[in-house]
C-alpha cells in the first residue's frame, strides 16, 4: 500500500511538471471551452456538444474573463474537452484557472479571489511573453510572485484542492495525489519562466524573485541553463578540435568571437559561484582562450584572447598563468603555460598533494629502515632532507601543468609512494611512523623552500 501511495503521489507530481510548460493557460481546457471549473459531468457533455456544433455557425471565443489572443480551432477545441475526461488532468488544470465564487465550497472568504488573482497575472504575463512584449516584464512578474504567494500562504488552499478532488470522484486520486501536486506546486510555477529563459536569457534573474527554497530555485534556474550548457561544451570541443588540427588561425578566431559571448550568457542564467557546472564551463572556456593564444604568432591576437582569458579564469592558480603569459614578453624569460582548468589550489588538489607526498614518505621509509637497515634517526633526517621533492612537484605544477619534464619525476615519486603497502610487512612501523612525524613537523620550511624552488625552475 505504501509503495501504491508513494507512486500515486510521484505520478501527480510528474504530471503537474509535465504540464507546467509556457502555454499553460493558453491550452487551459477551461479557458478554452469557457466551462467553470466546478462544472459537473453532465454540464462538460452538453458544452461540448453545443461548442463542436457551433463551429460550423460562428467563431468561438471560450473563456469570456480572459479571452484567448486567437479563437481556438476545432481540433483545439476537441482535445481541450478531452483533457476534462481525464479527471488527473482536470485536477491540474483546475489549479490554473478561475474558482469563482466559493458556492458549495467551504473555503474561507478571500481564498478563491486570491487565487484567480494569481492565475490572471501568471496568465497575462505568459501572454506578453508570447508575444514579445518585454518593456513591463519586470512589474508584471513581480505582480505574479506576490499574487501566487498571497494565495498559497492561505492555509485553505489545498483544503479547496482536495474538495475538488473528492468531487470528481475518481478511483486513481486519492490523499497523495494532493500530497504530489502540493510538492511540486514551487517547481511547477517556475518551470513556464525558466523555459522562456532558455530564449531569453533576462527572465533567469528574475527566478530569483520567487521565495521558495534555493534548492528549487536553483533547479530551475538549471533547467533554464540545460540547452546553453550543452551548446557551450559542444562548441569547445569543436574549437579544440580545430586547434589539435592545426588549424590554430581558425580555432583563434572563433574561440575571440564565441567564447566571451557563451561566458557572458552563461552568467546571467547560471552564475559560476552558485552552479559547479557553470563554474567548469567557465574555466574551460578560459582555458581554451589561453591555449589559443599560445598557439597564435600574432602578439596582438595573442594578448587580445589572453586578456579575455584572464578575466573569466575561475581557479586563482590558472589566473596566475594567463597573467604571467599576458605579461610575458617576446623572447623574454619564462615559458609560457597551458592550463587545465584543474583547481589546483583548492582542498581538493592538496588533499591528493598530501596523501601522495604521505605515501612517498612511507615509502622512503621502508626502503631507508626497513630495507637498507638504517637506524630511524638517520631514515627521519633522509625524509626531511627529500621532503621538498614532491612539494615542489606540487607547485611546478600549480604554474606549469603541462610541463613534460614532470612526467619521469612524477613516476618514480608514485612509484615511491606505493611501497607505502610495505608497511604491514614490517615487524615494527616504529621508523615509519617517526619519519612521518618528523615530515609533518618540517612542514612550513619544506613548503616554503619548495615553493622558491618551483618558482626558480619556472624562470628558467
Amino acid at each position: 500500500m505504501g509503495a501504491a501511495v508513494t507512486g500515486r503521489a510521484r505520478a501527480a507530481a510528474g504530471l503537474l511538471l509535465d504540464m507546467a510548460e509556457p502555454g499553460l493557460y493558453r491550452t487551459n481546457p477551461f479557458r478554452v471551452t469557457g466551462l467553470a471549473t466546478n462544472a459537473g459531468a453532465r454540464a462538460v457533455r452538453q458544452r461540448r456538444q453545443m461548442v463542436l456544433g457551433s463551429f460550423d455557425l460562428m467563431a468561438f471565443s471560450g473563456d469570456k474573463r480572459l479571452p484567448l489572443p486567437r479563437p481556438p480551432s476545432e481540433s483545439d477545441a476537441r482535445a481541450a474537452f478531452d483533457q476534462l475526461e481525464r479527471a488527473d488532468r482536470r485536477l491540474v488544470h483546475e489549479l490554473f484557472w478561475w474558482w469563482g465564487e466559493p458556492g458549495e465550497c467551504a473555503c474561507p472568504r478571500g481564498l478563491h479571489e486570491r487565487h484567480d488573482d494569481a492565475v490572471d497575472a501568471h496568465a497575462r504575463a505568459l501572454d506578453a511573453e508570447a508575444a514579445a512584449r518585454t518593456a513591463d516584464r519586470e512589474r508584471l512578474w513581480a505582480a505574479v510572485v506576490d499574487a501566487w504567494m498571497a494565495a498559497l500562504g492561505v492555509a485553505e488552499f489545498w483544503e479547496h484542492v482536495r474538495e475538488r478532488m473528492t468531487a470528481l470522484a475518481d478511483r486513481r486520486l486519492d490523499e497523495s495525489t494532493v500530497d504530489g501536486l502540493r510538492s511540486a506546486m514551487p517547481s511547477a510555477l517556475l518551470r513556464p519562466q525558466a523555459t522562456l529563459a532558455r530564449r531569453s536569457a533576462g527572465l533567469a534573474n528574475l527566478i530569483d524573485d520567487w521565495p521558495f527554497d534555493a534548492d528549487v530555485v536553483n533547479e530551475a534556474r538549471a533547467y533554464a541553463g540545460l540547452p546553453a550548457c550543452d551548446r557551450i561544451a559542444a562548441r569547445l570541443k569543436e574549437i579544440n578540435a580545430l586547434k589539435d588540427a592545426g588549424k590554430v588561425s581558425e580555432a583563434a578566431r572563433r574561440a575571440g568571437r564565441e567564447l566571451p559571448r557563451d561566458a557572458d550568457l552563461l552568467e546571467t542564467l547560471l552564475p559560476h559561484n552558485r552552479f559547479p557546472r557553470s563554474a567548469t564551463l567557465r574555466q574551460k572556456i578560459s582555458t581554451t582562450l589561453n591555449d589559443c593564444a599560445l598557439a597564435l604568432t600574432d602578439r596582438e591576437d595573442s594578448q587580445r584572447l589572453l586578456r579575455q582569458a584572464s578575466r573569466l579564469a575561475v581557479d586563482p592558480d590558472d589566473k596566475v598563468i594567463i597573467k604571467r603569459n599576458l605579461a610575458r614578453e617576446p623572447g623574454g624569460r619564462g615559458r609560457p603555460a597551458k592550463v587545465t582548468g584543474m583547481n589546483r589550489s583548492g582542498p581538493l588538489w592538496w588533499t591528493l598533494v598530501a596523501v601522495l607526498s604521505l605515501g612517498l614518505v612511507a615509502g622512503w621509509a621502508d626502503l631507508a629502515a626497513g630495507v637498507l637497515g638504517m637506524h630511524w634517526v638517520f631514515a627521519s633526517l633522509l625524509v626531511v632532507l627529500l621532503a621538498p621533492v614532491p612539494l615542489t612537484l606540487a607547485y611546478v605544477e600549480r604554474y606549469c601543468p603541462a610541463e613534460a619534464r614532470l612526467i619521469l619525476p612524477r613516476a618514480v615519486e608514485v612509484l615511491f609512494a606505493a611501497m607505502n603497502v610495505l608497511w604491514f610487512m614490517q615487524p615494527s612501523m616504529a621508523p615509519v611512523l617517526w619519519c612521518l612525524a618528523m615530515f609533518v613537523v618540517t612542514m612550513p620550511v619544506t613548503l616554503a623552500l619548495s615553493y622558491r624552488l618551483a618558482e626558480r625552475w619556472y624562470r628558467e
